[in-house]
């Protein structure tokens, strides 16, 4: 028996070493790779100081945004309240900001919005770091609520380009079992590549998501041996993975 972990890069290959300490075998393989955006200006720093709260949708957003400041010897604000959709986006903020980081404790999207610090933020300045898409939900909704609410697009998403007949064969070969997968995006990745019989094999397969919005996407495509495991750090994979 051997795991699938479609997440990216750095995350998967450390999912991997931990299964292969506990006797699983692993194959770490991220559709999705980053680049720092070019868009990013003074006018973010701008808008940082501006922001009374300041919300990180992943780990990327928070690394390339950091990333600039530092190049650009500039600072993390001291005034705003900072919060994450995860545990580990919201640690990995926390080392940057040196700043307390809220995060809900199921991790995605609608139990952040939940949370009491966004319930009533009429008239609010809020930013969110995210990549060149995505989490358009928190936009709306805090919008709605009656926020003034924008982007900093800090990174940029690629599809990995890759060869799926060889790799399918491959996973097949080394009897993969249960598949992880962090991300619709990289879920719908992984679905467009596979043929008729790729798709019935990956639908046979077990399969670990981290939110409810991913699980509903997976059932769209056919899967129904999900587990939900509401969060997305690495340490609850695994105990999720090794039962």
């Amino acid at each position: 028996m051997s795991v699938l972990i479609i997440r990216p890069q750095q995350a998967a290959n450390e999912l991997a070493q931990q299964l292969a300490l506990q006797g699983i075998q692993a194959i770490a393989f991220p559709l999705i790779e980053f680049s720092q955006s070019t868009s990013l200006s003074e006018s973010c720093i701008e808008q940082l100081s501006q922001a009374d709260i300041i919300i990180s949708v992943s780990k990327p957003a928070s690394m390339f945004l950091n990333e600039w400041i530092t190049t650009h010897h500039s600072s993390w604000p001291t005034s705003a309240c900072y919060m994450a959709v995860g545990k580990s986006s919201a640690y990995c903020l926390q080392q940057f900001t040196k700043q307390p980081v809220l995060h809900p404790t199921i991790e995605d999207s609608e139990h952040l919005l939940s949370h009491p610090k966004l319930r009533s933020v009429d008239g609010r300045s809020i930013v969110i770091l995210r990549g060149n898409s995505g989490r358009e939900l928190l936009y709306k909704t805090l919008t709605s609520r009656g926020a003034h609410v924008s982007y900093i697009e800090s990174y940029q998403r690629y599809p990995v380009v890759w060869d799926s007949e060889s790799h399918f064969r491959h996973w097949q070969a080394q009897g993969v079992e249960k598949l992880v997968v962090t991300s619709a995006e990289q879920l719908k990745l992984l679905i467009k590549k596979a043929n008729l019989d790729q798709l019935a094999w990956l639908q046979s397969r077990q399969l670990f998501v981290t939110s409810a919005r991913i699980s509903k996407l997976a059932q769209h495509y056919g899967f129904n041996q999900i587990i939900i495991t509401h969060k997305a750090d690495n340490q609850t994979l695994l105990q999720h993975i090794a039962r």
